[in-house]
């Protein structure tokens, strides 16, 4: 009886440690086919752009407060939706209203067979294209982004 005391408890701990190794499978993030259009408002946004679409880790920022600017991504939430396989997200857009985050939206925009801008809500991601002016918008403001202080 006291050797079943001793190893269950190590059964136990085996069984628990031979199953922390495995990967967790990642969460499934449902597509909308045919998302209606989109109306946020936003007073200014910071876009990232990351340094490598592999590693998140590493990116440059800028913000910007002028219209023609954010018109220009916010308009692209009336497009359709792209029919080609989305590729690695390049950047994000955070939309500020009065100083608050409004949405997060993500962008690929340096890409000419895949260049999208998409947002989640409700667990669902939502693509649309992402429009020549937005594009430009994005590429003239990625040429400004500096290293946050904190990554140097």
């Amino acid at each position: 009886m006291k050797k079943l005391r001793f190893v269950f408890p190590v059964l136990v701990v085996f069984f628990f440690a031979c199953n922390l190794g495995q990967p967790t499978p990642d969460p499934v993030v449902k597509v909308k086919e045919n998302p209606a259009p989109v109306h946020f408002s936003a007073d200014s946004m910071e876009v990232i752009y990351f340094k490598d679409t592999s590693n998140l880790r590493y990116f440059t920022v800028t913000r910007t407060t002028e219209a023609r600017l954010i018109a220009p991504v916010l308009n692209s939430l009336q497009d359709t939706l792209p029919k080609e396989t989305p590729c690695l997200k390049e950047g994000k857009v955070y939309l500020f209203e009065k100083g608050a985050v409004v949405n997060t939206l993500y962008f690929v925009s340096d890409r000419s067979h895949c260049k999208y801008i998409s947002y989640i809500k409700n667990g669902e991601l939502i693509r649309f294209n992402l429009s020549d002016s937005a594009q430009a918008a994005l590429q003239g403001m990625k040429k400004e982004a500096i290293e946050p202080e904190a990554a140097k």
